[in-house]
């Protein structure tokens, strides 16, 4: 952490002290209080974001609150939950209202300039060794004139990532290859299906998407749906998501940051 704190990586919130607890198992890491938030608090218009994510969002499973950590045995409970709903065919309706509850998308230029800040600092972690891995809206936290990137040390104390409990990518039914995707990817699809459809992407909202071919049934505003800034961000979901049947991988962080949605231009206005 000290060695990332003074390596120069932008948009970082960096730990103001650092301390391992080997006889309770835990890690316990501090940083400033910043009174905005995190990008997901601003989304559901949340007015006290120091708030129980329980209170915030109406769930404490599956929304971190800004400067907590989701633990290990709740995310272990959590996953088993949702990897046994899977062989039944659904998702358990708590999880499924949860993920899906729906916040206030960001304006597809707010959302493209903040997606690329973020994405950019992710990418320079793991230029530097450590997979962006745990990346989400509740981690983003709002500065004065920036977003900053918290707990991006989470890969380091083995938790499972957040995206662990939201949708997979569904290969194309033709594809003859398998389609591999980085957990990194995973986390920064996530984030920007987020920003631009005001929810979390589940599994049965992208059956959905899936079934439909359209990126409205999950909950796209039908004004994001015109926007042709924000056609970009969908595009590039899609290719992660529901890749076509030649796609073998999907793109890194880096190869996101080129797509015409995160272009300087793109968020200029």
């Amino acid at each position: 952490l000290e060695q990332l704190a003074g390596s120069g990586v932008p948009g970082l919130l960096p730990p103001i002290h650092a301390e391992a607890l080997p006889r309770r198992r835990r890690v316990l890491v501090l940083r400033r209080l910043l009174p905005r938030g995190s990008l997901r608090d601003h989304m559901h218009a949340v007015s006290t974001p120091t708030l129980p994510s329980s209170v915030k969002y109406g769930t404490a499973l599956l929304s971190h609150p800004a400067s907590a950590v989701l633990t290990a045995a709740a995310s272990a409970a959590a996953l088993a939950a949702e990897r046994s709903s899977r062989h039944s065919g659904s998702a358990p309706p708590r999880l499924n209202a949860a993920l899906e509850r729906s916040a206030v998308p960001l304006p597809a230029r707010l959302a493209s300039s903040v997606g690329r800040r973020v994405l950019a600092a992710a990418a320079a972690l793991e230029a530097r060794g450590l997979p962006a891995s745990h990346l989400h809206a509740g981690n983003v936290l709002l500065d004065e004139h920036a977003c900053r990137l918290s707990e991006y040390e989470l890969p380091l104390l083995g938790l499972p990532p957040y995206h662990e409990l939201l949708a997979k990518p569904r290969p194309h039914p033709l594809a003859t290859e398998p389609f591999r995707v980085r957990p990194s990817t995973l986390a920064a699809a996530h984030l920007l299906y987020e920003m631009v459809a005001g929810a979390s992407l589940s599994d049965a909202a992208l059956a959905r998407w899936e079934g439909s071919g359209e990126p409205a049934a999950v909950g796209e505003p039908a004004a994001a749906a015109a926007d042709p800034a924000s056609h970009h961000a969908w595009r590039l979901l899609r290719s992660i998501f529901l890749p076509p049947p030649e796609a073998t991988e999907a793109p890194t962080i880096a190869a996101m940051l080129r797509s015409p949605f995160f272009a300087p231009e793109a968020s200029a206005g």
